[in-house]
């Protein structure tokens, strides 16, 4: 078994996108949690995370899981879908947090 790097780490807001007038409308697939990933354009390295409101609802949340993640490997980045699971199934996805 490999041991981690101990090189220090940074961590840089390098952009930010919001989507006030909801342009994938409010029920998502996840195939577009992907492109909407894609419109932050993630620097080589980086980490995009896709956070939706409250009164969103991603494909596939609550029955299947509660959350995923996914790479892409030609611009060796990687993002991550939080969702808001407050109104949605608290029972299931956010019983840690209550």
């Amino acid at each position: 078994m490999k041991k981690a790097d101990r090189s220090d780490s940074r961590i840089v807001l390098a952009n930010q996108l919001t989507d006030r007038n909801y342009s994938t409308r409010k029920i998502l697939k996840k195939s577009l949690v992907s492109l909407l990933a894609k419109r932050v354009h993630s620097k080589l390295d980086g980490l995009t995370l896709v956070l939706t409101a409250k009164d969103v609802a991603v494909e596939g949340f609550c029955m299947s899981n509660c959350g995923f993640h996914s790479s892409n490997a030609k611009e060796k980045s990687v993002f991550v879908r939080v969702v808001n699971s407050e109104t949605q199934c608290p029972s299931q996805c956010a019983w840690s947090f209550h």
